[in-house]
């Protein structure tokens, strides 16, 4: 429905899933495990099988949009996630994966709505607020399904959004008033060690919602027509023109993977003014992820969950900012601004390696004109990595990077930790390291004008010996009559050496 361009190159496909007739679902195959059949896939991709050249050696960005619904996550990782997790570290394979579709119906407190009428008919606040406690209420019947609690993949959640037209069906109601909150079906993280799972939301639909009982407790379930418009096999096979709406978070999965295409595309476009034309192709698969994330946030609705969302009280900060993290992992990514700066705007893209017990420092020049005046400013930073995993270990992860600076950025920045987010303490338990600061003071600048942000790693799960591989993101952007983009790229310039005599 939204019309954009397809992708600029084919697609490696390896189907997974077999149609056992008589309209039954597709499933995979009986007579194989699926961790066994998804891990010959990839090495017949990656290294060949049987002596056969390698069928697809320079894929790194892997769609997996199945999960398995008989296994919720509970706190231990699955065979399926292990292998994900294990594969994503050996190859530079990065892997995402839908957080999976609850087809259980969502239980309303009886004390809100005791029948379907009075939740048609109330005004949509009501609805919504609703619906949110709901889903905090039955948060752990409604986990990730294995293999979304994989740690170094990229979850995706299905945003309550779509371009299609209504109407949406009979008796099907809108259960929220904004378009920034995930689909009632969509899985709720946390992941492994309270990790920020899901990590981000894609549009999946704007699931309306029906009633399936009342009487004692409503329970409500998606219904009506919504979602993505998409093509679909015939009936009688072989029309190429039939489309039909998908919605959930396989589709949502589907739209994050073509962010990662078309994030990929600009960091090849030397002609556009990308400086990462030769990365190293080790890189490619942590810088895309940093990318993918980076322009993530909560949004306007940080403020009405933190009030519907607890506990509270003294202390109860990092808590209910989990809570509020199962929903909306680290938000939705405005993948345009990932992918094209502004006259305001400047993203830098960095990527390195880093030993255990070691760091790496990255310099990032500020705009003078935010200098020594009360502008409004902020700075977004993302570090993504793929850590080796030790599943006899209970911390499982056993390269921690973080990200710090090494001067505070109230001193250097005149910006502070933006509340609206995960918190402080969530932010470094995956492999991914995504905060935003804001602020407006006056200050004079230091270090020459520059931000130094150092990358450290860690070893919470046993011995390593090996150098991380990571790729960051850093955005500084300001008011629209602040030239950062000009000035950073002027401050980023190589100069040239003279000519030998």
């Amino acid at each position: 429905n939204l019309n954009e361009p397809p992708l600029s190159r084919r697609l490696h496909v390896r189907p997974i899933m077999t149609a056992p007739g008589n309209g039954l679902p597709e499933e995979p195959p009986r007579d194989r495990l699926l961790v066994d059949l998804i891990h010959r896939a990839v090495l017949r991709m990656k290294e060949g099988e049987a002596g056969a050249e390698p069928t697809a050696p320079d894929v790194f960005l892997v769609n997996l949009s199945v999960c398995d619904a008989s296994r919720p996550f509970a706190s231990v990782v699955s065979p399926l996630a292990k292998l994900l997790d294990h594969l994503a570290d050996r190859y530079g394979i990065l892997f995402l994966v839908s957080a999976g579709n609850i087809a259980s119906p969502l239980v309303i407190g009886a004390g809100d709505f005791p029948t379907w009428t009075d939740f048609e008919d109330a005004a949509p606040e009501k609805r919504e607020e609703a619906t949110l406690r709901a889903l905090a209420a039955n948060k752990a019947y409604r986990t990730l399904l294995s293999p979304a609690e994989a740690l170094n993949v990229v979850t995706v959640g299905a945003l309550h959004c779509d371009a299609a037209s209504p109407p949406r069906g009979a008796n099907a109601v809108d259960p929220y008033t904004s378009n920034e909150l995930p689909n009632v079906s969509s899985a709720l993280g946390l992941g492994h060690l309270r990790v920020v799972k899901p990590d981000i939301l894609m549009p999946g639909g704007s699931e309306h919602v029906t009633w399936r009982s009342s009487g004692g407790a409503l329970k409500i379930s998606p219904g009506g027509r919504y979602g993505l418009k998409a093509a679909t096999p015939s009936a009688a096979g072989g029309a190429l023109d039939r489309e039909s709406l998908s919605a959930g978070t396989s589709a949502a999965t589907a739209l994050a993977t073509r962010a990662g295409h078309r994030i990929f595309d600009a960091l090849m476009d030397r002609n556009g003014g990308s400086r990462h034309a030769d990365m190293d192709r080790g890189y490619y698969a942590v810088v895309v992820k940093a990318l993918l994330l980076h322009r993530a946030e909560w949004g306007e609705r940080a403020g009405p969950l933190d009030r519907i969302y607890g506990p509270h009280g003294p202390g109860k900060h990092v808590a209910r900012r989990d809570n509020i993290a199962r929903l909306l992992g680290y938000g939705f990514p405005n993948i345009e601004e990932a992918i094209a700066c502004a006259a305001n705007r400047a993203t830098l893209v960095g990527f390195g390696s880093v030993r255990p017990r070691h760091a790496a420092v990255h310099a990032i020049p500020l705009p003078p004109s935010l200098e020594r005046v009360p502008e409004p400013r902020a700075i977004t930073v993302t570090l993504a990595w793929f850590s080796p995993v030790n599943p006899r270990h209970r911390a499982y992860r056993q390269a921690k990077l973080e990200v710090d600076a090494v001067t505070k950025l109230d001193m250097s920045a005149g910006v502070n930790r933006l509340p609206g987010q995960p918190s402080d303490k969530s932010t470094p338990r995956g492999t991914v390291f995504h905060t935003r600061y804001e602020g407006h003071r006056a200050i004079p600048f230091i270090d020459d004008g520059h931000i130094r942000f150092r990358v450290s790693c860690r070893e919470p799960a046993g011995a390593l010996d090996r150098n991380i591989r990571y790729g960051m993101a850093v955005t500084i952007e300001a008011g629209a009559h602040i030239p950062v983009y000009q000035e950073v790229r002027a401050r980023l310039a190589v100069p040239v050496a003279p000519a030998a005599p």
